[in-house]
């Protein structure tokens, strides 16, 4: 069981990304984000 405070990551791999247009309508503006740990946090709300 997940705790309601736990934090996820989902990683998408195989037909998903062979086929951008079947999640692209699914998704959030996509934000750049710098390649840093500190930048990184900052996006996720760390």
């Amino acid at each position: 069981k997940i705790r309601e405070s736990s934090q996820i990551v989902c990683t998408v791999t195989g037909h998903g990304l062979k086929d951008p247009d079947a999640t692209i309508g699914q998704m959030k503006e996509l934000k750049p984000v710098a390649a840093t740990v500190t930048d990184v946090r900052r996006a996720i709300e760390l």
